[in-house]
């Protein structure tokens, strides 16, 4: 991971990260694969351009402590959000929180669903007017697509009724969401990871 996240700051994907000088960062699910990643490499450049990183974690990792150094982090269930009111505005929200795993996702499907909806609208709701937000979403939301070249503005075709439609419809809610507020001229992303 350390190998990555230098590989990524020696500018060999030529990225420029002035654009964070001086701005307060929310990564939620930093505990997480996704988040842990992007967390890692906010890291190497926190110092340098100013950067405030809170992150939000269900619970503590001892294994990842070092990372989480010199970041403002709270220790809670996302979906009891009571905390959120108290934190200022941020410039970045990452929202990477929640399971991409079938098995984990499936033992509380409100969670899941709360995660998605409820807690995305209320993140969008602590982005300054001027800042970003990026959704990390799912390419489950092609689920019951048959071809073996999808579009992004291809959609499944999962029945309410199946199995896994609580994370996968709640992540088409999430975008719709993040929708909203594009339309409404803020700065949104949505990525849909596959396999990861």
């Amino acid at each position: 991971m350390k190998n990555d996240m230098q590989n990524l700051l020696l500018n060999d994907y030529n990225i420029d990260f002035n654009s964070l000088r001086n701005k307060t960062i929310l990564i939620t699910g930093a505990s997480g694969l996704i988040g842990l990643h992007l967390l890692s490499s906010l890291k190497k450049i926190q110092k340098d351009l100013n950067i405030t990183i809170y992150t939000w974690n269900k619970t503590k990792n001892e294994l990842f402590d070092f990372i989480f150094e010199n970041c403002i982090t709270i220790y809670s269930d996302i979906t009891e959000i009571t905390d959120l009111n108290f934190l200022p505005n941020f410039d970045l929200i990452i929202h990477s929180s929640g399971y991409g795993q079938p098995n984990k996702f499936l033992q509380n499907k409100i969670k899941t669903i709360e995660i998605n909806t409820t807690v995305t609208l209320r993140l969008l709701n602590k982005l300054n007017p001027d800042g970003s937000f990026l959704f990390i979403s799912s390419s489950e939301v092609y689920n019951g697509l048959y071809e073996s070249n999808v579009t992004e503005d291809r959609i499944g075709l999962t029945n309410p009724t199946h199995p896994r439609s609580p994370y996968i419809e709640s992540k088409r809610c999430g975008e719709a969401i993040c929708n909203i507020f594009r339309e409404n001229g803020q700065n949104i992303k949505v990525v849909r990871l596959g396999i990861t």
